[in-house]
């Protein structure tokens, strides 16, 4: 996966492409391109300021799960030196490209370990959390 844009791409171990995914909702950073009056080419990535979300986090779960969280930057969270305005969770199997939408509250992934998701938040203090994720076919 490309941090910029919205697709996850699954191989098999000899590289050959399963299947290839879209996250939903999902805003791409504008890119300019152009030439300078010497010649010279030019890319411009973010051009203009529009919103645009970025993936922060990719890790895979040992239940056969991806889980990806892509921020999102606006104008507002920039005039607010905010990293993002909004961080945005998805689960995808890794077997088949399907997911689903978590939401917008679980806090960044730092790492993924057996069961566990920790996440780590600063305000109002550093803290780490854990999740727990359950067996796949357990009641929740």
């Amino acid at each position: 996966m490309l941090r910029y844009l919205p697709y996850v791409r699954g191989h098999s171990a000899d590289g050959t492409l399963r299947w290839t995914s879209r996250l939903a909702d999902f805003r791409t950073i504008r890119i300019e391109e152009g030439v300078e009056s010497d010649g010279q080419p030019y890319v411009l990535v973010g051009a203009g300021g529009d919103d645009y979300d970025r993936v922060e986090v990719l890790h895979a779960v040992d239940e056969g799960l991806v889980i990806i969280q892509t921020a999102r930057h606006t104008a507002e969270s920039g005039r607010e030196q905010r990293d993002y305005a909004e961080l945005r969770t998805y689960l995808i199997s890794a077997e088949t490209g399907k997911g689903v939408y978590v939401g917008n509250t679980l806090p960044r992934v730092l790492d993924v370990a057996g069961n566990r998701i920790y996440t780590g938040v600063n305000d109002p203090f550093p803290q780490v959390r854990v999740y727990e994720i359950a067996p796949a076919g357990a009641s929740s």
